[in-house]
């Protein structure tokens, strides 16, 4: 004999209609990750582009970092070069002494064969002059003005925007798990979003340990699957009520006081509609101080879900090129042996 216990779900209704996202917020990761991107396209193509590589340093006899290095090779794959340079995301402009100690690494690494600085904030003069002084490339990762002559090939629509159409909820989702046994009324009574979740043999189920676990993942399976999206598409944008049933191919059960219960499945069901995310692109472009032909820029845009997508030109390279950060990589507060392909 089936029966039934609803529980509803641990999410909350997201209900929006064509709303703004925040702006971009770029971190000190992504203007590591963004300078590392943009590095690639002024470089040739057979080169290696490392964020976070460790390179000997003779004062300290140890390894140390180095933001990015660029390795080129000629057609036999010899090493003919090694390029370092440091990034910075200061709220304000690079001064001598800064400069100085990045220098000094550079002077300390031998196998850096020539050593760049980039900053995300502008430079002093008198870090300029000390840069100069020691043989040191300055570059500046800034705002990307479009309406310059910089990067003219590549134009954008002056309300250029970015839309997301991501499906969300507009009701709470309701759950009725379906039990192999019908629940006594003591074990009804001790069910609850805090009751522990194990396979019938007493195993652990990866991240799920609770009842409001095993909710929360039927809940997001089910929101994310083909079949709900399917209903989406035809709608067009309109709201629907979705009710499915779900059973367990695998072996499920609730632990209620001394018992396990076997849960065989469940009903869902929620309301749910595609909605358009409207958010600002953030426009960078990457330049090379005394060469005005050293150009590389993005219109970076953000996911709802966090992960970036940058369309990406240079004047090295004038094509156009796609690349996405994932939140997994910008989430980090260190790189390390990341390679920009």
């Amino acid at each position: 004999m089936l029966d039934l216990v609803a529980l509803q779900g641990g999410h909350q209704p997201l209900v929006v209609v064509g709303r703004m996202l925040p702006a971009i917020m770029l971190t000190p990761t992504d203007t590591h990750l963004l300078a590392g991107i943009l590095t690639k396209l002024t470089s040739p193509e057979s080169v290696e582009i490392v964020l976070g590589n460790m390179m000997y340093d003779e004062a300290s006899e140890r390894n140390r970092d180095i933001d990015i290095t660029v390795k080129y090779k000629n057609k036999k794959g010899e090493e003919i070069a090694f390029v370092g340079l440091h990034v910075k995301d200061h709220n304000r402009p690079l001064g001598s002494p800064e400069v100085e100690q990045l220098c000094l690494h550079f002077k300390d690494t031998p196998s850096i064969q020539k050593g760049g600085i980039i900053s995300a904030s502008g430079y002093t003069r008198p870090g300029k002059r000390k840069a100069k002084y020691h043989g040191i490339d300055l570059y500046e990762l800034k705002v990307w003005d479009r309406h310059s002559s910089v990067l003219e090939h590549m134009q954008f629509p002056k309300e250029f925007v970015f839309e997301e159409r991501k499906s969300i909820l507009t009701s709470q989702p309701n759950l009725t798990y379906v039990f192999e046994k019908t629940l006594t009324e003591e074990q009804k009574s001790l069910l609850s979003h805090k009751s522990e979740v194990y396979r019938e043999n007493l195993e652990l189920i990866p991240n799920t340990q609770t009842v409001n676990d095993l909710t929360n993942n039927l809940i997001t399976n089910t929101f994310n699957g083909d079949k709900v999206k399917a209903q989406l598409d035809t709608a067009n944008g309109q709201e629907v009520e979705i009710s499915m049933n779900i059973n367990y191919s695998d072996s499920v059960a609730i632990k209620l006081g001394s018992d396990l219960c076997k849960v065989n499945g469940a009903h869902i069901s929620f309301k749910a509609k595609y909605d358009i995310l409207k958010s600002d692109v953030e426009f960078k472009v990457l330049s090379k101080l005394e060469d005005d032909s050293f150009d590389a820029g993005a219109a970076i845009m953000e996911f709802s879900s966090g992960n970036l997508f940058c369309i990406s030109t240079s004047n090295m390279d004038m094509s156009m090129k796609v690349f996405a950060i994932p939140v997994s990589d910008r989430v980090k507060q260190k790189i390390h042996q990341l390679k920009i392909k």
